[in-house]
């Protein structure tokens, strides 16, 4: 099984204000239970996924 991302999202990296306002979402959404992690032992990649766009990706797998 091969792991892709689903969604593109674009988040500002470059300044400190682009990454501390990334990692207030991710945390908020960690605290709200909405992210997940995925493994592919065989590619040995790991995604991190909200739980939408894991359960949309598993059903693509069907």
């Amino acid at each position: 099984m091969q792991l892709v991302t689903l969604f593109i999202s674009y988040y500002d990296t470059t300044s400190e204000e682009g990454i501390q306002n990334w990692t207030t979402q991710l945390k908020q959404q960690l605290q709200r239970g909405e992210l997940v992690i995925l493994h592919d032992i065989e590619t040995e990649t790991t995604e991190v996924m909200t739980l939408q766009q894991a359960k949309s990706f598993l059903q693509a797998l069907d």
